[in-house]
């Protein structure tokens, strides 16, 4: 009726910052090359060949950036921190693992994520879980461990977890615990082996550079997975520099010509308590 409403502001809303972060892939070929290479009885176009290898190479240094971090430089170093390039101390995008990290309150790992503070600012921390499964564990105590990491994810407005990313051992895991707990004699027709399948209203895919979470480390003892709501979680790039091939130049001490493929943008998030990380899950499961 004649209530006086509320004015005062929502509070809530804190700038989250991201750097801008660059990448690019070299294309040359040399003069002797392309004369060598400029006969009608040439199996390959060689300069497409550099083009496209140039294309496959960015697009796995980008994985690798995005899921090993630091550790993509040396087994030594982290998986949760940007990679660093060792001759100009350039960084990467900030890994996943930085992201969704295992320890939200921790001080010491990765503390600043955003210019956020995550041990201090306990509405800046995602949701995560440090498995209790052993090799002994059924395929049901998988799928309800999996359960409580997406629910928790999926508390809260903005909906629930649209996309599971693991390794492909857990990956392989999780299809056979699906098996195991729907298995039917089934036609020829029937889903199984359930590729590119949901876990609720999430897809599960597998990726190779996926690390071990809990080791810190690429090297894979314990499985993991990240449960991501792709709202919260994105890639944003320039628009000018999104994978875009520069002019080929001509050094002036070389017969050879140079181009580059570029890359600018970073992984960022928001309302990160709505994304999540399990981590520690055992590479086998006792099927009866």
């Amino acid at each position: 009726g004649y209530d006086v409403l509320d004015v005062q502001p929502t509070d809530g809303i804190t700038n989250a910052f991201f750097d801008w972060r660059q990448a690019a892939v070299p294309i040359s070929i040399s003069r002797l090359e392309e004369r060598q290479n400029a006969t009608a009885h040439r199996i390959v176009d060689l300069m497409k060949a550099k083009i496209m290898q140039a294309e496959i190479g960015i697009k796995e240094f980008f994985g690798k950036m995005l899921l090993q971090g630091n550790a993509l430089v040396s087994a030594a170093n982290n998986i949760y921190d940007p990679y660093t390039n060792t001759s100009n101390g350039s960084l990467g995008v900030e890994p996943l693992n930085k992201l969704i990290a295992l320890d939200p309150t921790s001080s010491s790992i990765a503390p600043v994520v955003g210019n956020i503070n995550q041990s201090t600012a306990s509405w800046w921390r995602n949701q995560f879980k440090v498995s209790g499964l052993t090799t002994s564990s059924k395929p049901i105590d998988f799928l309800l461990e999996a359960d409580l990491v997406y629910n928790n994810s999926s508390k809260g407005p903005g909906g629930a977890p649209d996309l599971i990313l693991t390794d492909q051992n857990t990956y392989q895991l999780w299809r056979a615990a699906y098996y195991d707990k729907y298995r039917t004699q089934a036609p020829a027709s029937a889903d199984y082996p359930f590729e590119n399948f949901k876990f609720n209203k999430a897809v599960v895919m597998w990726d190779e550079f996926m690390p071990d979470v809990y080791s810190n480390s690429t090297t894979i003892t314990y499985g993991s997975a990240f449960f991501i709501n792709t709202k919260f979680c994105y890639v944003k790039y320039d628009k000018e520099t999104n994978f875009i091939n520069t002019e080929f130049q001509k050094p002036v001490n070389q017969d050879a010509k140079v181009a580059h493929i570029l890359w600018m943008g970073n992984t960022c998030i928001s309302n990160r308590r709505k994304l999540g990380v399990w981590a520690k899950l055992p590479a086998t499961l006792t099927y009866s």
